[in-house]
Order: C-alpha cells, then structure tokens, then sequence
C-alpha cells in the first residue's frame, strides 16, 4: 500500500528532527505546562495546582473570581494579592517558592528521556529546574542560569556542550523569588523591559538560535502569552525548521496563522507520546543511520561553524612561540605563508585569520575569549610529554602540559573545531587534547621548519578551497611528502578522539 501524503511528510518531519538531533542542532524549548507533579496520585501541571490553591484560598475568604480561569495562575495570583488581607507580593512569591519546593525531588519521567538526548540549549519558559536535575541525572553537568526582570539582568552565561549543556529560565526561578514573572502586573513590567531593552536573552545564547537549527516546543498552550514574547524575542518568525508539538488547541485557523506567520510544522502527539517517540526513535535512527547522514556538506559545518547551525566565518588564530633560550624558529614566515593562503584563496571570504606572535602562557585564556577561534595554530617547539614551549617571565621558555592545555581546551570544547600543534614531538599533547575537540592535528617526531611550513601552506590551501579537515591534512601530508619527511617524523591527525592511520 503507498504512504498517503500526510504519512510521507510525518516521517519526513520526524528524520529532519533525528538528524538535527544527531547534528547537536536542535534547542529545547519548554513551555510552563510542562513541569508536573503528583498530587492525591494523580499528576497535575504544577502551575495550574498553585493556581487552584489560591484560588482555594479566595473561595475561603469569599472573594468572587472567573471560575473558567480557576487554572490561570496570572490571573488568580493578582485577584489573590488585591484582596486577600495583609499580604504583599513577597508573600505570594514565599508562597509559590515554598510549593515548588514541595515537588523538588520528584522530577517528571519526561525530562529524564529528553535529559538522554544530545541537547546542549534548553529554553525554559518554566520556573522550576527539572531539567537541570535530569542533566545531572543522566551525568552530564548542567548549568541552570535565569532571567530577573526587575534587575534586568542574568547570570554569566558559560560555554555549552553536549556534556555541558545549558538552562536558561526566561521568566525566573522559583530559588529567586524577586525574579519570578507570576502575575498579569509582572507580566506587563516585563514585556515593558523588554521593549526597552530588546532582548531578554544574553547575546552569547542568542547566537545559537538561526536557520540551521530545529526547535522543539513542549507544554505550551498556544494561546500563552509567552509565545508571541518568544517568536519575537528569539527572532524565530524569520527562521525556518521550526517544529511544534501542538496537544492544547484544534482550531484550524490558529494552526494556519503559525505556519504562515512563523513557518511552524507540526507533530500531532500528546506531548508524553511524542517524547516517548523522540527518544525511541532516535535511537533507532542512529543505529539505523550510523554514517549515511554524514555528508561533506554536513562535516563543512566544522570548518566554517564550531558545531552545526552556527554561523559566521571560520576564524582562524595562529600563534607563534620561540622563546629567546630555545632555538630560533623561523615562525614569521609561516604566519605570513598562513594568511597569504587564506586571503586569497577561493573561498577567503569565510576565513577570518589573527596571527598572535610571542605569545605567553598568561594571555591565552584572554586570547580565546576575545577572538573566539574555531581553528588554534601553535606553531613553535615542542619537548614530548613535558609539553609545548610557550613564553613565561622574563621571555623565558615556559612548558605547558597537555593535560593543562586539554583542560583549557575543555572549556571551549563547543567553540573550536580544530588544534593544530605545528610542532616536533607534540603527538603527547594531540592525545589528550583529542578527549574534547574533534579535530587535532600534531608531530610524531622531530619535522624540519621548512617541512612544517609546507604543511601549513598545504592544510589551509585546501581548507580554504572548501576541503573537509580529514582531507586538508591528507593533502597537506602528501604535498609535504613530496619533499620528504624526516626518517620517523610525520604529522598525525586524531579524529573524534580516535588516530587515524590513513587518509
């Protein structure tokens, strides 16, 4: 029997989602229905049970409210706080903290399936941290970071990975009372901040969100306030690849204004059955799909983006160290070979070169934060496992680990694609940094500083001519061969933490 259309483009949507999922292009966002909990046995959507309970509350004290809106927390917290006696805002938000507390440790199975998928951006429209204790759960270490509408503020956003993956509250968190968006008044102030300041969203996590990427809606009404705020503040309405799960609404002419206005599709599942099905059938892609999504065009996005989705050019960072009590290396002329090669190559325009000469210890922490590079160049001496020799005090040689420098690595593991140690004996140093960034190139053995130099020229040549890294450094190899390696001295290449023999 054929698929009937809708049947195709159902299985469509859902291998798109694998393979963003597979890609690490795919944000969570999550709506405030999301977060549960279990109450007298049966499970209740917490923010509705807060608003019963107030509501429960102005019921004893015989003050009227809409009855249909009993579940509406915004609008049952601000009748609460006009008309209950001798309370205050303070109150109200001691007394949703207090109840949120009272659900801490029972996290909903629902964040723990998605807490098993390759997610490193999770929007929350909730003020709970469920997600974060899945994280954690699942060992990966989260980092659970909100929104203050009063301060106008957020914390310092950190660097996110799969490993690392990063929570962002957009409306409060309940362990920051001042900071909660409950009722209709706070939801004006902080649609009147957000008006005067643009964004509620730090720009390092804005950067994320672009054409590239999927996102996947879950627990919202479609009639929420918050969703407007999001489309606009996330600048989604001028995206593509948007998905959203839709269990809250059948009126065919609101489905029609999201696809039109937003370029919304939609998966017809409640939301416990999608995640089941998100979960189940990702792994069954993966096994299913273990290389035939792995296009050139899919493995380009590590050269001109540090992971899939996220644009800009391949900024490139090259630095040079000769200390004046080592042997002086001729590492100006590699530079200059360097961007010569990536200024005029045919594809120049997505490379970005910074050349870093004499560079100390102290300043590369500083360096990588204000350059960001998806490519790091070490071009100078290396001593084997005792380290890579940079300047210390005094211009003096200084040695730095591999261990150290994979730790520093570490942190900007979901920022740079690529470490090339144009240096003799450095494979020590490729070994350990290899556990977090993907592509590592190094030095087995002594190499001639001309030979290191033709490697160079020969890497970013075909780097530049929209070659991948695997075969960059296979042409690299080769064009350096043909003038011959040193007996025993040869660059290696460690891909996804493994060394490749050949290329």
């Amino acid at each position: 029997m054929r698929e009937d259309r809708s049947q195709k483009l159902r299985r469509s949507a859902w291998k798109h989602i694998y393979r963003n999922l597979n890609n690490n292009a795919c944000i969570l966002i999550l709506g405030p229905n999301l977060a549960t909990g279990i109450e007298k046995g049966e499970e209740v959507t917490l923010l509705h049970h807060f608003s019963e309970l107030l509501a429960d509350e102005l019921e004893d004290s015989a003050i009227s409210y809409e009855l249909a809106n009993r579940k509406d927390l915004a609008y049952i917290a601000l009748r609460w706080l006009k008309n209950i006696p001798n309370v205050n805002s303070n109150d109200l938000r001691c007394e949703i903290q207090d109840l949120f507390g009272d659900f801490w440790d029972d996290i909903p199975t629902i964040y723990e399936q998605l807490a098993q998928l390759p997610i490193s951006l999770v929007i929350n429209t909730g003020m709970d941290d469920y997600m974060k204790q899945a994280f954690e759960g699942a060992n990966k270490k989260a980092h659970l970071l909100h929104y203050n509408y009063q301060r106008n503020q957020a914390g310092v956003v950190p660097d996110q990975s799969i490993e690392e993956p990063l929570i962002y509250n957009l409306f409060g968190y309940y362990n920051d009372p001042e900071s909660m968006v409950i009722t209709k008044e706070d939801q004006v102030d902080y649609i009147d901040g957000l008006l005067k300041n643009a964004s509620t969203l730090p720009k390092k996590i804005l950067k994320h969100f672009d054409e590239d990427k999927t996102y996947l809606f879950l627990g919202f009404d479609m009639h929420d306030w918050r969703l407007p705020l999001l489309f606009r503040g996330l600048k989604l309405h001028q995206k593509a690849s948007t998905f959203y799960l839709n269990e809250q609404t059948s009126v065919q002419a609101i489905k029609d204004y999201y696809k039109d206005s937003f370029n919304f599709g939609f998966v017809d599942n409640a939301v416990h059955a999608f995640v089941k099905e998100l979960s189940t059938g990702f792994k069954k892609w993966q096994v299913e799909n273990p290389r035939k999504e792995q296009t050139i065009a899919q493995e380009m996005v590590y050269i001109n983006k540090p992971q899939p989705g996220v644009s800009g050019k391949a900024k490139v960072m090259l630095m040079t160290s000769s200390p004046e009590d080592t042997t002086q290396l001729k590492l100006i002329k590699e530079a200059n070979v360097v961007d010569s090669v990536l200024e005029s190559g045919p594809n120049a325009k997505d490379f970005e070169f910074k050349a870093i000469l004499n560079i100390n210890k102290r300043k590369l922490l500083r360096l990588l934060l204000k350059h960001r590079p998806q490519i790091v160049h070490f071009s100078g001496h290396g001593t084997g496992r005792a380290g890579l020799v940079f300047y210390g005090d005094n211009d003096k040689a200084d040695l730095v680990g591999g261990t150290e420098l994979a730790n520093l690595f570490r942190q900007f593991s979901g920022m740079i694609s690529c470490v090339l140690l144009n240096a003799c004996y450095s494979e020590g140093q490729a070994q350990v940094i290899a556990q977090y960034i993907p592509n590592v190139i190094a030095t087995d053995n002594a190499i001639d500083d001309t030979l290191a130099t033709e490697f160079s020229e020969g890497f970013y040549t075909a780097l530049v001519a929209g070659e991948t890294y695997d075969k960059a450094f296979g042409m690299a190899t080769a064009q350096v061969g043909l003038f011959k390696f040193p007996e025993g001295g040869r660059p290696v290449y460690y891909k996804n933490g493994q060394r490749l023999t050949s290329i």
